[in-house]
């Protein structure tokens, strides 16, 4: 299962109601499953292992994208917590790659979790 969502360059007054309308045709020539294979690598390979892709969701924009929210799993836990998010690019199936600080925000974010879920040694008098 993916959603698609549709990204509109429009304001929205505070307070009013707002029509949206949309109407796209495009091949997608790189399917969900392909995306996902992509993003599950490039996470392993370059934040940690302990991270997994959610659902995938479709963003329909100039250039569409393959958006995954990255989860901290944990054996026997599943997914714990949100590290943040990453994109494929829906026609090359390219990753389009995080940046440094990025990278490093999700490791920092992984490494709180894990600590919270590590027995902590108990000193022994």
């Amino acid at each position: 299962m993916f959603q698609v969502m549709l990204e509109l360059d429009e304001e929205w007054a505070a307070n009013e109601s707002h029509r949206v309308k949309g109407n796209f045709d495009c091949e997608i020539a790189v399917s969900p499953i392909i995306a996902t294979r992509r993003v599950n690598a490039y996470l392993a390979g370059y934040v940690t292992m302990m991270t997994l892709p959610g659902a995938p969701s479709l963003v329909l924009q100039d250039k569409p994208v393959w958006r995954f929210t990255a989860y901290f799993n944990y054996p026997r836990l599943g997914e714990i917590g949100t590290l943040g998010t990453i994109e494929v690019d829906a026609q090359t199936g390219q990753v389009i790659p995080l940046t440094p600080e990025q990278i490093s925000a999700m490791q920092e974010r992984a490494n709180v979790i894990a600590t919270r879920l590590t027995p902590q040694p108990v000193a022994i008098r």
